[in-house]
Parts: structure tokens; sequence; C-alpha cells
């Protein structure tokens, strides 16, 4: 096993409206992935900053981090530079303006709303993203 020289941390954002839970949709260089919106901590950054941060770049709102769910707690190497072993950290959030009640696309990215109740890990590419969809429905459900 290549052994990555570098850490990658990341914040994620999970809303639940309605009953359903928000997912991204987007493809990451050439690769159609499906995870919870938000992404790459910056340096000089702090964990809610940068999760403000993306979700402003990415859906262009506000959002109040409301609660941790999760933080990986196994080896990731990351999917995309082998050199980057990553670290994500996932929060509740709550949008500060209701977002629509259909699938909605913003800047290439498809956002999805996926029922709370009948969701199911295998629709997301990456092993963190169903954890942290594990540890929000055994805290939330």
């Amino acid at each position: 096993m290549h052994l990555p020289k570098y850490f990658r941390i990341a914040a994620y954002g999970m809303i639940i409206q309605n009953q359903h839970l928000l997912l991204s949709k987007e493809i990451i260089q050439g690769r159609e992935v499906i995870k919870f919106p938000g992404g790459g901590v910056n340096v000089g950054e702090g964990l809610v900053d940068a999760l403000k941060r993306e979700f402003q770049e990415e859906i262009g709102i506000d959002i109040t981090v409301k609660e941790h769910i999760y933080t990986t707690d196994f080896f990731v190497q990351s999917a995309f530079y082998p050199d980057y072993q990553v670290l994500a950290i996932y929060y509740l959030v709550s949008p500060k303006i209701d977002l629509p009640y259909q699938n909605f696309q913003i800047n290439n990215i498809q956002f999805i709303w996926d029922p709370l109740t009948s969701i199911q890990q295998n629709i997301l590419t990456f092993d963190t993203d169903k954890r942290a969809l594990q540890e929000l429905l055994n805290k939330h459900l």
C-alpha cells in the first residue's frame, strides 16, 4: 500500500428538510460522485468557516451549524490524490433560507433530496459519507 505524505481535511454539511436529506451529485476530475455538500478546509481556515464558505460557493446560501455528526475514524486515502490521507468532519446544518422542495442545479452541481426514511448508503460514493450517514440516522431516526 502506498502511504500518503499529506493530510486533506474536509468539512461536510447535512441538511434535513421535510424529512429529506440533501445530497450533491457532481463531476470531480471526470468522475461522477454523490456526496454531501462541502469540501476542503483551506490553510488558516477553521472547520465551521470552511463549511460556511463551501455552502456559499456551492449553493449560494448561508448556513447555521447545529451539531457535529461524525469525524472520520478510519484510514482513508484520497480517491483523487494518492499522496493525501483524508480526514472528513460532518455536521448537521440548517440553511438560513428554505431551499427548493424539488431537486435543483447550481453551478453544474445537481442537488438531490433523498427521503430520510428510505435512503440507502450505497447511493453515496465515498465510504466516509456512508459512515456519516449511518451516524446521522442513528442520532436522528
